[in-house]
Formats: structure tokens, C-alpha cells, sequence
């Protein structure tokens, strides 16, 4: 589809699955360098990151656990830039190596307090795996290990990101039209 509405919205083919697939090999060809013995635990920031972790962690041939956190900034289409978390990590993290999966980083609010968490829970190391990342808004100096695009400042669906709870099934990634 070149084109989708979700809810009010209409947006355009942005991303189509078929590179993202692309790009899913070349993250899994690094990870399986840089973790393989590590037994690494992948956490997963709900809601949006969990397609992205799927198609990462179907792909990865190595031990690993999975767990997930859910911490909001979202609402309608504009960043709230305050932090809610909703669901906490209960997993023991000390001495282990971590993998933050997230959807998206603009700011690195998210990542930055995530990392700060886990500062304090004694993880051997972190490393974040970002679907997309928007390196104009950054505003902190955060390290992104393995990413699949830069993008623009576009508000964007599908592939696990949503427009009001809508449009996480889109396969293909998609922005609002202008």
C-alpha cells in the first residue's frame, strides 16, 4: 500500500517492509558477533518495540532471555517529554550484559533514564538496538549500538509505532502525510 489512514490520519509509504527485512540481517549479523557466549538478556520497551524484538529475536541463534518494561512519553502525535512508567523490570540484571530494544529515539529521554536504571542494578554492560532513531533531536549523548535507520523529524506508523494505540500491525513503515 503507498498509502494508509489510520484513525483521522493519512499517512504514506515511508519504509518499505522488504528494507527493513534488509536491515534486520545486518543487525542480526552484528549481534551475533558482539553476543554470541554473553547470554545476554534483550529488554524490551513496550508497547511499541515488541514487533521490532520479534523479528530481531527470530532471527538471532544464540541463548538469550527476553523481559519486558512499558514506559510512556506519548500522547496523539507530540512527545509529553515526561516519563510514565507503567511496567518495571523484575528480572536480576547484575553482572549480566543487557540489550535495550526500543522503537524509537528522539530526545533520549527514554534511553537515558533506562540506562541510569541500570547503572544501579550492576549490568556488566548495555547496549540499545533502536528501530529508528532521529538523530536532529537528540538531547543527550546516548550510544546506539545497533539501529535500523536515521530518519527526519516525521511522525511515522507501523512497524510497532502507533498513531493513537493505531497502526502497530502495519507491516511497512509509514509518515504522515503533510
Amino acid at each position: 500500500m503507498d498509502e494508509v489512514k489510520v484513525l483521522d490520519k493519512v499517512f504514506d509509504l515511508y519504509i518499505p517492509y522488504e528494507e527493513i527485512e534488509r536491515r534486520l540481517d545486518i543487525i542480526k549479523d552484528k549481534m551475533q558477533a558482539d553476543l554470541e557466549g554473553e547470554n545476554p538478556l534483550f529488554v524490551v520497551m513496550l508497547s511499541g518495540a515488541f514487533i521490532f524484538a520479534a523479528e530481531l529475536m527470530k532471527r538471532l541463534n544464540f541463548a538469550a532471555e527476553i523481559a519486558f518494561v512499558k514506559v510512556s512519553s506519548y500522547a496523539g502525535t507530540q512527545s509529553t517529554g515526561e516519563l510514565k512508567e507503567q511496567l518495571s523490570l523484575t528480572k536480576d540484571v547484575k553482572g549480566r550484559t543487557v540489550v535495550i530494544i526500543e522503537d524509537i529515539v528522539e530526545s533520549g529521554l527514554t534511553m537515558k533514564s533506562m540506562l541510569e536504571m541500570l547503572e544501579k542494578k550492576e549490568v556488566k554492560q548495555v547496549k540499545i538496538a533502536a528501530a529508528f532513531v532521529k538523530p536532529q533531536l537528540m538531547k543527550y549523548n546516548i550510544k546506539i549500538d545497533y539501529k535500523l535507520m536515521e530518519i527526519k523529524d516525521d511522525f511515522i506508523v507501523g512497524f510497532g509505532l502507533d498513531y493513537n494505540q493505531y497502526g502497530r500491525n502495519l507491516r511497512s513503515v509509514y509518515k504522515l502525510k503533510n
